[in-house]
């Protein structure tokens, strides 16, 4: 079935080149996916600020509920070496060698609470100086061996 988009008045296929309004009820867009996307380019292009703005605000209120999640979850979680709680003494130690990033990174890259908690996963809670030891004992470096 054909139909004229009356953006760029040609015929196009309904099928291939309209996308749904409304698929429940059989609608489909009044402008052809071309004549659309480039109606959304232009009005992204003329309001670009006002994106820009709202994804500030976004991406702050994305870290700042990041940031207490993980407040929250070291308060629960102590050194599993020495028990210490201290919140300001304490790292992730990534155990495993499949790190996609450090976790005070993810941190500020707004990114969702599932993909930084699947990092938290693959760490163990320490305390600097255990994570200092840890690290120098796994890595079997000249330092450990001299202790």
């Amino acid at each position: 079935m054909k139909k004229v988009c009356p953006g760029c008045s040609q015929e196009r296929d309904v099928e291939e080149d309209f996308r749904w309004k409304h698929k429940a009820r059989g609608i489909r867009q009044r402008w052809c996916k071309f004549c659309q996307a480039e109606a959304n380019r232009r009005h992204y292009q003329n309001n670009k600020q006002v994106y820009l703005n709202r994804a500030v605000v976004r991406n702050t209120y994305v870290n700042n509920e990041n940031k207490q999640r993980l407040y929250a979850y070291l308060l629960a979680h102590p050194c599993i070496d020495c028990g210490n709680t201290d919140i300001r003494c304490l790292d992730f130690d990534h155990v495993s060698d499949n790190k996609a990033c450090d976790i005070s990174k993810m941190l500020n890259r707004a990114l969702s609470w599932s993909i930084i908690e699947a990092e938290i996963t693959k760490c163990e809670v320490r305390c600097a100086n255990c994570h200092r030891l840890k690290t120098l004992e796994r890595s079997q470096q000249w330092r450990f061996r001299q202790g």
